[in-house]
């Protein structure tokens, strides 16, 4: 695998093709607001499960990871498997991550409104809530 003689050197700039060479279950990259993670050994620990993961190795996730709840917890998690920026990145991009997703009051914690009528599940650790436009996953307990 090409992915797999290239050597990782953190603080490195690498293109969006460097990255997608890095597209398989244990050499698991991707690109977060421009910069690019080194995901292989946590992708079996993430709470949304190692096939999303997989799924989306090799690319930019940065739209995918904020349409779904971040807490702050996982971004700072993220952040410790940093191996690099993406060419062409800016410090404006890389800013993006710090700002908190929708709900987010910045804390990790998020307030959704969700009546008896709203469709959720729970699953290992992760609430998931329908709205009629979105679903929004939230890595969290259950609290009435």
């Amino acid at each position: 695998m090409a992915g797999e003689d290239e050597q990782k050197e953190v603080g490195k700039s690498y293109t969006l093709d460097d990255v997608k060479n890095h597209n398989a279950e244990k050499d698991t990259w991707f690109v977060v607001h421009g910069k690019v993670y080194d995901v292989s050994q946590y992708a079996k620990k993430h709470p949304g499960g190692v096939e999303i993961m997989n799924e989306n190795a090799g690319k930019d996730v940065s739209d995918q990871f904020e349409e779904f709840f971040h807490s702050q917890d996982a971004r700072t998690t993220l952040k410790t498997m940093e191996i690099g920026v993406l060419e062409g990145s800016t410090e404006e991009d890389w800013k993006k991550l710090d700002e908190a997703g929708s709900g987010d009051s910045g804390d990790g914690s998020g307030v959704f409104d969700v009546s008896s009528s709203t469709p959720y599940s729970y699953s290992r650790g992760i609430l998931s809530i329908e709205y009629p436009d979105e679903m929004v996953l939230i890595n969290s307990t259950i609290t009435r």
